[in-house]
């Protein structure tokens, strides 16, 4: 079988075996023939009498699956359970600003990064889905990756450190993930008064 857990839409092949059963001589029986069939409950995810069987339509989660071989001239039908899961692909968001403090009515602008963060395997940008930037529990403006990483926005007229976060919503394949919040601080603006 191909990689377990796997990432949704990977394929997934199972080289399914069929011999003779513990203790059945198998001196002179011919090779197994007939078709083998991928399940799931009553459903047939892949059928086939090449003896792999590749899916690509699992959904995230855990999924306990049935093979079976519905047997031919010689051997009778068997199956065997197994089990498979998807996970999402983890991520890893950075949040950039500038400027890094502001005054009342300045806009920020914000720049986003999500990347992957699988152990074990090369992190790659994240260019699909959406990021909320969060100030305290609101959100001040939103970031689609697929239009680019940066977002400018007048912040909330509120004067001291405020707690600025970005979570990122995740997507059908990648999973959400969130920075951990960074003090903005803002100040009313100095004037100058003239005669």
């Amino acid at each position: 079988m191909t990689q377990n857990p796997s990432r949704p839409g990977d394929p997934v092949t199972w080289a399914v075996s069929v011999r003779s059963a513990d203790g059945v001589p198998d001196d002179g029986l011919p090779a197994a023939t007939g078709i083998v069939r991928l399940m799931d409950g009553n459903i047939v995810l892949a059928e086939g009498s090449s003896w792999n069987l590749t899916v690509t339509s699992l959904p995230v989660g855990s999924h306990n699956l049935r093979i079976d071989y519905l047997g031919d001239g010689v051997y009778r039908p068997a199956s065997v359970a197994v089990t498979h899961t998807v996970q999402k692909v983890p991520t890893v968001i950075y949040l950039n600003r500038s400027p890094q403090q502001s005054v009342i009515g300045q806009p920020v602008d914000f720049t986003v990064s999500v990347n992957t963060s699988a152990v074990g395997e090369l992190s790659q940008q994240v260019t699909s889905g959406t990021v909320q930037i969060m100030l305290g529990g609101a959100i001040v403006t939103e970031i689609d990756l697929s239009q680019g990483q940066t977002g400018t926005v007048v912040l909330p007229h509120q004067l001291g450190d405020l707690d600025i976060r970005a979570v990122y919503l995740g997507s059908e394949r990648f999973a959400g993930s969130q920075t951990a919040p960074a003090v903005h601080t803002q100040e009313k603006a100095s004037v100058e008064v003239d005669l």
